[in-house]
C-alpha cells in the first residue's frame, strides 16, 4: 500500500529541499554499505577470513579486487560496475 501526501500551500519548495537532502544521504549510505559488504564478501570468499563489519570500516579493496567480487551482491552487472566505478573514484579523492 502506498501513502499519499500533499504539501500545504507554500511548503512545496521546502519539502523538495528536504527530500533532496534525504535522498543524497540515502545514496551515500548505499555506496558505503555496498563497499563494506563487498569487502566482507571478498575476504570470506577469496581469502577465507571472517571479518566483522566494524573491523573493515576503514579498509579498502583495489579496483581489481572489487571486480573479482561476485555480481550476486547486486541486482545487475550494470549496478555492480557503477558501484565499483564510484567507490574507486571516491577512494581516490
Amino acid at each position: 500500500m502506498q501513502d499519499f501526501f500533499r504539501c500545504q500551500e507554500g511548503y512545496l519548495n521546502m519539502s523538495l529541499d528536504v527530500a533532496t537532502v534525504a535522498c543524497q544521504k540515502l545514496v551515500q549510505d548505499m555506496f558505503y554499505e555496498a563497499r563494506i559488504s563487498q569487502y566482507i564478501y571478498y575476504k570470506g570468499t577469496y581469502e577465507k577470513v571472517k571479518v566483522k563489519k566494524n573491523q573493515c570500516r576503514n579498509l579498502r579493496l583495489t579496483k581489481e579486487q572489487y571486480l573479482m567480487v561476485s555480481t550476486t551482491l547486486c541486482c545487475s552487472s550494470i549496478l555492480h560496475n557503477l558501484i565499483v566505478f564510484f567507490v574507486c573514484a571516491l577512494d581516490h579523492v
